[in-house]
Formats: C-alpha cells, sequence, structure tokens
C-alpha cells in the first residue's frame, strides 16, 4: 500500500509540475505557438513524461481550464441559457437590480480564475475552446423554425433577441479580461455597463406596453 502511494504521489506531481510549466508557456505564448518540448523541459521532464499524462497538446489545454469551463458550462446549461435572467423580456419589471447582480457574480468569478479566463479568451485559438464563449450562449438555446412560437418567450423574434442580449452581456464582461483591467476598473466598467442594461430594458418595456395599448 505504502509503495503505491508513493507512486502515485509521484505521479501527481509530475502532473502539477506539467500543469504549472503549461499554464506559463500557454499564457506567454497561447495555443498555437506554445510548445511540448518547452513545457516539459521548463518541468524539467521529458516529452514522453508529458505524454504519459497528457494524450496531446489540447489536452493539456483543456485539463488547465477545465474547472472553469465545467463550471461556466453549468452556469448557463442549469438555467437554460438564462443565466442574465432579468433579460428575459416577460421579466423587464422585475426591478434594475437583477442585470446589476447577474453582471457582478459573473464578474467576481471571472476575477477569480483570471489566468484561466485569459487563456480561454485570448490564447486558445487553434484549440477545440477557441470558440468557447459561443459555445456558452448557444447552450440550451432554441433554434425554431420562422413564424414558431418559443415557450416563454412568445416569437422567434424575442428568443433572437434574448440570445443577442446575451451574448452581449456575456462579451462585455469578458471585454475585462481581454483588456487586462485592474478589478477596481473593470467594477466601474460593469456598474457602467449594468446602467446601460437597465435603461435599455427600461425602455423596451415602455416600448411593448405602449405597442400592446396600441392594440387594444
Amino acid at each position: 500500500m505504502e509503495v503505491t502511494h508513493i507512486r502515485e504521489s509521484r505521479k501527481d506531481k509530475t502532473r502539477l509540475s506539467i500543469l504549472i510549466s503549461g499554464k506559463k508557456e500557454f499564457l506567454s505564448k497561447g495555443f498555437q505557438k506554445a510548445s511540448l518540448r518547452i513545457i516539459a523541459k521548463n518541468a524539467g521532464l521529458t516529452t514522453g513524461a508529458v505524454y504519459r499524462h497528457f494524450k496531446d497538446k489540447n489536452h493539456l489545454f483543456e485539463s488547465l481550464v477545465s474547472e472553469v469551463t465545467k463550471e461556466m458550462e453549468t452556469m448557463f446549461e442549469g438555467t437554460k441559457n438564462k443565466f442574465f435572467n432579468s433579460l428575459e423580456i416577460d421579466e423587464t419589471r422585475a426591478g434594475p437590480d437583477l442585470p446589476t447582480e447577474r453582471l457582478k457574480r459573473l464578474t467576481d468569478y471571472v476575477y477569480a480564475n483570471f489566468d484561466d479566463f485569459k487563456l480561454l479568451l485570448t490564447g486558445a485559438e487553434g484549440s477545440t475552446l477557441e470558440d468557447f464563449a459561443n459555445r456558452l450562449v448557444n447552450l440550451n438555446a432554441e433554434h425554431p423554425e420562422p413564424g414558431e412560437a418559443v415557450e416563454g418567450h412568445g416569437s422567434v423574434t424575442d428568443a433572437t433577441l434574448l440570445r443577442v442580449l446575451n451574448k452581449i452581456c456575456l462579451n462585455s464582461v469578458f471585454e475585462t479580461v481581454i483588456l487586462d483591467m485592474p478589478r477596481e476598473a473593470a467594477d466601474s466598467y460593469v456598474d457602467n455597463l449594468a446602467v446601460f442594461l437597465n435603461a435599455g430594458l427600461e425602455g423596451l418595456a415602455r416600448f411593448r406596453s405602449a405597442g400592446s395599448h396600441g392594440k387594444r
């Protein structure tokens, strides 16, 4: 038992060394230009040792960000792509605090895992995760036929608008990572973004309310 434990411990340490070296290499060069040979060298290992733990460069990259990708997918998939559910057109009367709360929650998570998001948003080109932001928006997204009603949204136009608004919100928060904003600057930026969204939602609600009254 003790020998097995020692072997597993060494295996875990080797894997951790590769992950640390890989993260540094990917952050510096991005996925496409990163070298497994350099990653192995900086970890004090052979390239063969890296392949014993990771089947290829993409597997190593995915492993580095797997915790974040799974958590983000859960956020969106678990709510059927309604992480920003205050953007539901039928819920625009829910009050101005909802967009602010959702955006701040996402910003908190992004900055708690800043390097992982940096890899995903600026260093993933060429990997299987290069389109990760769009994949989040598309999770459980409805793709109805033209003229078909969407449950909870009414028309296809509503569903399309909701998807676009979700994408705008997500990409707007991700800009804080792409631009390397300090946390204080990011908080101010997100506060202003929330004000902008709230104003737009209130305007949309008034517009729809006026339209519904006009039809009566």
